[in-house]
């Protein structure tokens, strides 16, 4: 089985080691986290501005009409310079299910400011219990909690899994409380509460959970394929120019295909 990059594949990652090429900086990053939006507002508006964050947007809706793939090859290069985006928050938890899951109407009302840098978030689990129309046709009451949601409160919406289904919630909405927690990278994360919010038929993503699960699952694991790659990167760079016994260390790096078998494995599964 080949797990090698199309041409189109590759064409999306070169762009993206381009527009995110030589940005990797930790103070960068750090004073970004600690302003108020939480993330480079600048480098996102660029992506924004290359077309990195409408790759998976339907062609109808302004985007290239991508899929999971094309889509981890952006965070895979995100993760390799570790940058303060909330690239993983909006593609991978936010658009992608939103483009393979979500009914027409609340694709058009979510996804088109995407590419102008609207940013979108989810969790991957939560212990929230929906309570009233179990058919979801009037509105539902949402009880319980969501940890470890990405720039929850920065989002425009937050999808987040229930008992019943995946809802798009309005983090700032009636009955939902986003509390900020401290995180090891100081990147903006949030405890988000629910007490009896209602929700409508209107913001339903889908009834498969496990799908979008399984979504943000894989584009986590491409994100943590790039901060390895990286991470390796900079471990050869070091033994480059480093000097033992009067000889320079030398070292090889084999470099594989990027992100598509760890793409692919995870939404197949």
């Amino acid at each position: 089985m080949d797990f090698g990059l199309d041409e189109t594949q590759q064409s999306v990652a070169d762009l993206a080691a381009t527009v995110l090429g030589g940005d990797s900086d930790g103070n960068r990053a750090e004073q970004a986290f600690a302003g108020p939006a939480g993330y480079d507002e600048t480098l996102w508006k660029a992506m924004g501005q290359a077309g990195l964050l409408s790759l998976a947007v339907p062609t109808e809706l302004g985007g290239d009409g991508l899929g999971p793939v094309e889509v981890a090859c952006v965070l895979t290069e995100v993760g390799r310079q570790i940058l303060p985006v909330p690239a993983l928050a909006t593609l991978s938890l936010g658009v992608l299910p939103l483009t393979m899951l979500a009914p027409v109407e609340l694709q058009q009302a979510l996804l088109p400011e995407v590419t102008d840098g609207r940013v979108l978030s989810g969790a991957i689990r939560a212990d929230i219990r929906a309570e009233g129309d179990a058919e979801g046709v009037g509105t539902v009451l949402l009880t319980g909690t969501a940890r470890g949601v990405p720039y929850a409160l920065q989002a425009h919406r937050v999808l987040l899994p229930t008992t019943v289904g995946v809802y798009a919630v309005d983090p700032r909405g009636e009955g939902v409380t986003c509390v900020r927690t401290p995180t090891s990278s100081k990147s903006p994360e949030y405890t988000v509460s629910m007490r009896q919010a209602p929700v409508t038929r209107s913001e339903l993503v889908s009834t498969d959970v496990r799908a979008a699960e399984r979504l943000a699952l894989a584009g986590a694991a491409a994100l943590a394929d790039g901060v390895l790659a990286g991470a390796l990167e900079l471990t050869a760079r070091h033994l480059r120019e480093r000097h033992q016994f009067g000889r320079t260390v030398s070292v090889r790096i084999r470099r594989g295909p990027r992100c598509a078998p760890t793409i692919r494995a995870c939404v197949s599964t």
